[in-house]
């Protein structure tokens, strides 16, 4: 039976929108699907096939169902991704089942986040990266969760005679836990200039009692009396800031690049030990606490943990959790990259898991995997970019998968900078479904033998060039340039041979993402290009069938722009033009940031003009950066079906279906909520308060006049917003009110605020 998740409001609202007036529908629908099945080359389905793939991930524990096992939280920083998994194994058992629903629960989080229980009430809650600090959720869910902003913009700690900002840079993940053991949670971290372990002690037992206050105290600046260097993972014992730095000269210059911690009593002596991760170096390094629960002293290092079992290799920047995984009431090692960088890890790989054969205090790790979960999905490494066609001309279509790459080697330049080389590869699925019900095999990882030619990003395209009949093959790269294979093939099965490492001298500069489609609808392949720089280029073909003739027309087709200006210099255009049922042109255009951008009027606007720009962000889908689209009808139900690739490496599946109705704020049963903005016109302040919205889950976006989303503030029931304009230009801006339904976030309410400035 088939699992949809509708992209439709939360189902308590369906008898609601009966009432509704708005007439304008979304051309098309879409309901992320993960029922249509999927096989590896040996025939054993994929339980997850289209989960999205996984790439650096941190591991939490969390109650998601209630029932008698926890169940996992994953955070992917490539792309911000949550993905949400609940046990459904039994004693000694690995069994975790892909539960989306419960994503929708958690708010926007971005770099890294750990779930910690600091008021022990049973729920874990949410600590995670704030602009150089930490911000704290506060769990207040009931049978499901429910998050509250609790701390924002950081948490403070009493450093000296006042309380500041405990700080924390992105690239560093704390240990958050109990140090002293009177059951609060404390924080470690490394200090603002590096080298150093910062002390961070909660005071919440000592003034109030209870564990239910976030209230610290800086109690060290060097904690275990241990300082790293910052040009290698060297560890230097014995050292210590008193006040002077009592720290070897070789490192004494250095500066902080990230460290990842985890913190706990490994031998059982009552002291937490530390398991220590480093930027641009593959392993975690043991260090032992021969000291005390109230004065940590580092005494010895194991730089070959985790021993006795195959050596973790995760090439850069490991960062470690310690979960029961099989269920045995005894917590296992899960390790994945921790890099912010998107060509720094073995992306495929990146999720190793340890199996503790001893006891939480005396562990015995077990080697078990190097592909915990995605061994069970879609996963090709760093990027995904889906095509579909018809490769052994069978009447179905088969998925062609590009990628970034898989790692291929690695080395330090002269800078000691670790550097990784890619490969990338063509993998095929062959539909091997019926033209009502598709399902795909996997056929061949390395489709027309592209791994020898050494490319990176490569994106192929589909099309007849040379009249016989067969379709041949493009395949853009990272270079801008574009390889082209002839269709070699006597039979049915599509067979390639390289004809051009530079067809036509085509170089648009970088991130090459052909497409070839009749665009003038003269039976002829046009070929148009999505780039780095977020825009796309068009060659009309005034040729014939059997030799095609591609003439320049535009760098900038119809005026397409998917960058974020405010975010980046790039936009990473990969367009995917279809017809509709009215033989019109359409266009989505895949974006950086995961966007999906919807385009119209395309046909009157190939010359000159612009198309026109109906979405930046179609149906609010977002599965991660690096998005790439394929669109056909997968099951013959006249809905367009879409599959989405993105950066983390894997695909997702979304089933066309009615499109659900637009303009979502004129709907009766919104008609209640308000978004109260004082003073408006504002200059420096602007308090932000929304009435009628208890029990929804919401955000509140600031959008200037070309939509770009300025900002994001998340929702707290019953709190005034404030919001610093100051940093604005004049001018007029939305403030806009999204809710999500569990799939998807949707627009609520739109408020116009007038910014000015004090003369």
């Amino acid at each position: 039976m088939k699992i949809v998740l509708r992209i439709l409001l939360l189902s308590g609202f369906l008898g609601a929108f009966a009432e509704a007036q708005a007439q304008e529908y979304y051309d098309y629908g879409f309901e992320k699907s993960y029922g249509v099945d999927v096989r590896d080359t040996s025939d054993t389905s994929l339980d997850k096939a289209w989960v999205g793939g996984m790439n650096n991930c941190q591991f939490s524990p969390i109650k998601l169902n209630n029932d008698e096992y926890d169940d996992l939280f994953v955070f992917d920083r490539h792309g911000d991704k949550i993905l949400t998994f609940t046990n459904k194994g039994f004693k000694n058992e690995i069994g975790y089942e892909y539960a989306p629903e419960y994503e929708a629960y958690f708010p926007a989080l971005h770099d890294w986040a750990i779930l910690k229980d600091y008021n022990n009430d049973g729920k874990r809650d949410i600590f995670t990266y704030s602009l150089g600090g930490i911000r704290v959720f506060k769990n207040i869910g009931g049978h499901e969760p429910e998050f509250r902003l609790e701390v924002y913009p950081y948490i403070r700690s009493l450093q000296g005679s006042s309380y500041t900002n405990l700080f924390l840079t992105e690239v560093d993940y704390p240990a958050i836990c109990d140090l002293d053991n009177d059951g609060d949670l404390d924080i470690l971290t490394f200090w603002s200039l590096g080298t150093f372990v910062q002390e961070h002690i909660n005071q919440s037992m000592e003034k109030y009692g209870t564990a239910d206050s976030l209230d610290y105290i800086k109690t060290s600046d060097c904690w275990g009396y241990f300082a790293e260097s910052e040009e290698s993972n060297q560890i230097f014992m014995d050292t210590c800031i008193n006040p002077v730095p009592l720290i070897p000269k070789n490192i004494e210059d250095e500066r902080h690049t990230g460290s990842t911690f985890l913190v706990h009593d490994f031998d059982a002596d009552d002291d937490k030990d530390l398991l220590l991760g480093d930027i641009d170096y593959p392993d975690l390094i043991y260090l032992t606490n021969g000291g005390t629960v109230d004065s940590a002293r580092i005494v010895h290092q194991d730089t070959m943990f985790p021993g006795n079992t195959k050596k973790l290799n995760l090439y850069s920047f490991p960062v470690s959790n310690y979960i029961d995984v099989d269920n045995d009431g005894v917590m296992d090692l899960l390790v994945s990259p921790f890099d912010p960088l998107q060509d720094r890890s073995n992306h495929h790989e990146s999720s190793w898991l340890y199996l503790n054969k001893g006891a939480d205090n005396d562990p015995e790790f077990h080697y078990e995997t190097n592909q915990f979960l995605q061994d069970e999905m879609l996963d090709f490494g760093a990027g995904a970019s889906p095509v579909l066609f018809d490769y052994n001309r069978d009447g179905l279509m088969d998925l062609v998968v590009g990628n970034f790459g898989y790692l291929d080697s690695t080395y330090y330049n002269d800078a000691y900078t670790l550097q990784c080389e890619y490969r990338s590869q063509l993998a095929l699925l062959e539909n091997t479904g019926t033209p009502d019900d598709p399902s795909f095999k996997l056929i061949d990882a390395d489709f027309g033998g592209l791994t020898e030619f050494m490319l990176q990003a490569i994106d192929p395209a589909f099309g007849d060039l040379d009249g016989d009949g067969d379709p041949d093959m493009l395949v853009g790269n990272a270079e801008g340039t574009i390889y082209s294979f002839e269709n070699i093939s006597s039979g049915r099965i599509a067979t390639f041979e390289l004809r051009s490492t530079r067809f036509l001298d085509i170089d648009v500069g970088h991130f090459s993402t052909p497409q070839l489609i009749d665009l003038t609808d003269n039976d002829l392949p046009d070929l148009v290009i999505g780039k780095r720089n977020g825009t796309i280029s068009y060659y009309q073909n005034e040729g014939t069938p059997a030799k095609p003739a591609f003439t320049w027309v535009t760098d900038s087709l119809g005026g397409v722009d998917v960058r974020n200006p405010n975010l980046s210099y790039y936009g990473f255009s990969n367009p995917c033009f279809f017809r509709d049922q009215y033989d019109s042109l359409r266009l989505f255009v895949g974006s950086e940031f995961g966007h999906i951008f919807y385009y119209k009027n395309i046909e009157d606007n190939l010359a000159e003009g612009d198309f026109s720009l109906v979405e930046k962000m179609y149906l609010y889908i977002d599965e991660g950066d690096r998005s790439a689209i394929a669109i056909h009808d997968l099951n013959s139900d006249d809905y367009p079906d879409m599959i989405l690739g993105n950066y983390r490496g894997g695909i997702n599946y979304f089933q066309g279906s009615d499109p659900p109705p637009y303009g979502i704020e004129d709907y009766a049963v919104f008609k209640e909520i308000d978004v109260k903005l004082f003073p408006n016109p504002a200059s420096e302040k602007l308090n932000i308060q929304i009435d009628g919205a208890e029990n929804l889950k919401g955000r509140i976006q600031i959008i200037d006049m070309h939509g770009n989303v300025l900002k994001e503030l998340d929702f707290v029931q019953n709190k005034t917003v404030k919001l610093d304009v100051s940093i604005y230009d004049r001018g007029i801006y939305i403030c806009r009110f999204i809710i999500t339904d569990g799939s998807r976030w949707i627009p609520v309410k739109n408020k116009k605020i007038v910014i000015t400035k004090n003369p």
